[in-house]
């Protein structure tokens, strides 16, 4: 128990410790060092079993060890050494009030007081005095300041100062006293004792910056979630695009070129969804790698944006018509079958980088496994099987492996859901949103040529009143509609699931009878009493002649086994109405099958699981 503690609370200090490189020839010991001379364990002065002098004059001083770690191999801590450090960290941790939000500046006392030599005892108090309070006052001040001066999102928090003790290089390295003098700089003996004098302020307020601006808002919903709401769109506006040949009369002609200027437009989605994304982790965190990627998201939008821009400029310059007449030596024909296949594959690549390549988890993290790009990233890997040999009715069968069969089952459930979402949108809400679309158009004709001189400018027609209603009923049309296609998604899941789930339990055990009805009776009853006084009881008798007779599974009725007698069915119904009170209370029992049972009265028991455990129990 106390390993597992050690390796539990202890763990995450070792981990910090190899982050940020404790490895100087200051006195940490390299992995070659520790494993080929003596270690010493220094906590706070103390003396014997905790420390061990080398040979020579130096000392090594080992890092944190635990039973899961690195070093676990070639270190093995003892029960006391543990205990050691689990007081000293959970002494900080205690005392540390509102700087537990900051996890790695309590790994950073830990490991100074861990190394320190105490010549002295302290005085009573000196850790809040001269550590917490000087760094919470510290914290208590800046943000005053930046409320009063700046906004909310740039305004330091606990996360941000704490990335200073995760760093070795602009982190900790600048951490020095009042006068100047490094902290980490110091052998790690007396590092103790110069933290107790170090500046705050100047470390704090001047050697750190926020990391990141912090916003609650729906912008951040929507950055974080940005491929599902991609996704939506596009299978959106592909389904419409789909649709739009089907509607009867419609509204739009745009000299035949109708879909193909969806189509267009539909590039446009994944690098605009880019640039979006981008922007937002641009301003949210102003870092080297977040500008790059701004500036190739600007790049994509700008080659993309062009090429649709030139595909509409020659789709308004020739009708549908006139194209399929020409012929391949036609300059425009060519012009437009060439930017409209450049403008369809980087429209494809936009898309597929946006939808398939976000940042992928690292492998050592807890919830890795879950991420579908990390799972499908090892099926792809090189040396990943795809089969298994298996043996059926002694012939051997080529198999797909577990992994990979998961992952086709995961892609064709979601496949299949998406299947019937878009095929329900195609057949049912697209077609009604065009046609209401089209009739809104024909209720609000466009402004007459008479209208357009009368106000001496076609944008001023399209400005008037009926012009604005439609638009602003289109907008309520599209919007619905768009919302319907997004809330649908949870529905339609939970009903392909319940008939995969249905589907697949059939297909692997079958259809199930009708559950039986078990009844329970005097027979069971005297069944399981006999087992008991046979079993668990014959502790209660006072003589080997009662013994004997529990072990035989008989009830004792004389008068001289009277007192034992009543030992044993107290001791029984307690061990029974235990039992059934388990039993019900783990919904596997009714109030009704509960109060027969506990008066040993027949009844009939619907639940399997509850006789299955009564006849474990017996």
């Amino acid at each position: 128990a106390v390993e597992a503690a050690h390796a539990k609370l202890i763990g995450p200090v070792e981990k910090w410790r190899s982050h940020i490189g404790l490895t100087d020839t200051r006195g940490e010991a390299t992995p070659c060092a520790r494993k080929a001379s003596p270690l010493v364990r220094l906590h706070g002065g103390g003396a014997g079993a905790h420390m061990t002098e080398r040979c020579d004059k130096d000392k090594t001083y080992a890092g944190v060890a635990t039973s899961v770690g690195p070093l676990s191999g070639w270190v093995r801590l003892s029960t006391s050494q543990q205990l050691d450090e689990l007081c000293l960290y959970l002494l900080i941790w205690g005392e540390a009030a509102n700087l537990r939000f900051m996890p790695e500046l309590l790994h950073t006392i830990f490991e100074l007081a861990r190394t320190h030599e105490a010549a002295n005892q302290a005085a009573s108090g000196a850790f809040l005095r001269l550590v917490v309070q000087p760094v919470y006052q510290t914290i208590v001040k800046a943000c005053t300041a930046k409320a009063r001066t700046g906004h909310s999102y740039d305004t330091e928090n606990y996360d941000d100062w704490n990335e200073a003790f995760w760093r070795r290089q602009r982190g900790l390295s600048d951490l020095c006293t009042a006068d100047g003098i490094g902290i980490f700089a110091q052998p790690p003996p007396d590092r103790w004792a110069f933290l107790l004098r170090a500046d705050w302020e100047r470390f704090l307020l001047t050697k750190t910056r926020k990391t990141h601006r912090e916003m609650r808002w729906w912008s951040c919903l929507l950055a974080a979630n940005r491929r599902v709401f991609l996704l939506h769109i596009v299978t959106f506006v592909g389904a419409a695009a789909w649709t739009m040949p089907s509607i009867e009369a419609p509204s739009w002609d745009l000299g035949g070129w109708a879909v193909s200027t969806v189509v267009t437009v539909f590039w446009l989605l994944a690098p605009t969804c880019a640039l979006l994304g981008r922007s937002f982790e641009r301003w949210a965190r102003n870092t080297v790698q977040s500008r790059a990627r701004l500036i190739g998201a600007y790049a994509q939008m700008v080659v993309i944006g062009a090429l649709a821009a030139y595909v509409l400029w020659l789709q308004s310059d020739i009708s549908v018509d006139e194209f399929r007449a020409q012929s391949l030596g036609d300059s425009r024909w060519n012009q437009l079958v060439l930017v409209s296949s450049t403008l369809a594959m980087a429209g494809v690549l936009a898309l597929y980088f946006e939808l398939a390549h976000p940042t992928p988890p690292e492998r050592d993290a807890l919830d890795a496994r879950p991420f579908y790009e990390k799972r499908l990233a090892d099926i792809w890997d090189l040396r990943t099987r795809w089969f298994s040999i298996r043996r059926a009715s002694g012939w051997p069968i080529l198999a797909l492996t577990p992994e990979v069969r998961d992952m086709l089952a995961l892609n064709l459930f979601w496949l299949t859901v998406w299947g019937c979402k878009i095929a329900a949108a195609r057949m049912i809400l697209l077609p009604i949103l065009l046609e209401s679309h089209s009739q809104l158009v024909d209720a609000f004709p466009m402004p007459s040529d008479n209208e357009v001189e009368s106000a001496n400018s076609l944008w001023l027609a399209r400005i008037q009143p009926r012009m604005l209603i439609r638009a602003a009923l289109q907008l309520v049309v599209w919007g619905t509609g768009a919302a319907i296609y997004v809330a649908d998604t949870l529905g339609w899941y939970q009903l392909v699931l319940s008939l995969w789930g249905g589907v697949v339990g059939i297909s692997r055990y079958g259809v199930a009878p009708t559950r039986p009805r078990h009844f329970f009776g005097s027979v069971c009853f005297a069944e399981f009493k006999r087992r008991a006084y046979a079993k668990l009881l014959p502790s209660l008798a006072a003589s080997e002649e009662e013994m004997a007779i529990l072990q035989a599974g008989l009830q004792p009725k004389s008068q001289t086994l009277s007192r034992t007698s009543t030992r044993v069915n107290i001791a029984w119904t307690k061990i029974w109405h235990t039992l059934i009170d388990e039993l019900y209370g783990q919904c596997l029992l009714s109030a009704a099958e509960r109060d027969a049972l506990r008066t040993e009265t027949p009844i009939t028991l619907q639940s399997t699981e509850a006789i299955r455990r009564l006849r474990f129990f017996s």
